[in-house]
């Protein structure tokens, strides 16, 4: 049922450990949080990995590849961290997305002749594809790893809690990671300290990684 009684029925996990995929797309310089950070490529049938020069970079293109990485919730530019603690060499730089596409290697842009073109100190363009949608878990002991699952949801600034039975073990694993448990296994369980709105239900995959990837219904009051 959509509606919320006493509080007997909400889901709780506890985060332990296991291994999680790779995109190809990927975002690099914030530990444990692979929603956010630099915007790195990895070339298809080389082990070559591309950094996107911030210049020119704009919503459109972070739009884009918030969606290509599976991010439901938008995403937002941050301030560019410097190619050098990452790796990669800048190799595009002025990507003109327009907003339709499914995938960053579908936008045209130009090729990095060398470092100069990015500036003297190149930075990489960078992205948090987490559209404000976070995750916590409620627990009367104030456990960090454990408790009943909410999560916030910006569009109607509420948090919400998942009801137990709606909750797979995917989901879960999106939740924990949301939370910085990376690589994780969860041990999902009933408890009753979540929030008086109930989200119906949260469907998630196996790569999914933040919440913000999973389709999220309307909350029910």
């Amino acid at each position: 049922p959509s509606s919320v009684c006493n509080h007997t029925q909400d889901a709780g996990i506890k985060c332990t450990v296991s291994p999680l995929p790779k995109a190809d797309i990927e975002l690099k310089g914030y530990t444990n949080q692979p929603w956010k950070g630099a915007v790195v490529i990895h070339e298809a049938g080389s082990l070559l990995t591309t950094g996107v020069c911030a210049t020119q970079w704009n919503d459109t293109n972070t739009a884009v590849a918030c969606a290509n990485l599976g991010y439901k919730m938008g995403g937002e530019t941050i301030d560019p961290l410097p190619s050098s603690g990452l790796q990669p060499r800048v190799r595009v730089e002025r990507l003109e997305c327009q907003g339709q596409e499914s995938s960053l290697s579908e936008c045209p842009g130009y090729d990095v002749k060398n470092s100069f073109q990015c500036g003297v100190n190149p930075v990489i363009a960078s992205i948090d594809c987490s559209g404000n949608v976070t995750a916590r878990l409620v627990s009367e002991n104030n456990v960090d790893t454990e408790g009943a699952v909410e999560i916030y949801l910006p569009a109607s600034d509420q948090w919400v809690t998942v009801t137990n039975g709606t909750l797979t073990p995917q989901a879960a694993m999106a939740v924990c990671s949301t939370l910085r448990y990376r690589d994780t296994q969860p041990v999902l369980y009933s408890t009753w300290q979540g929030s008086n709105t109930s989200l119906p239900s949260i469907d998630c995959s196996a790569a999914d990684s933040h919440v913000a990837q999973c389709t999220l219904p309307q909350p029910a009051a």
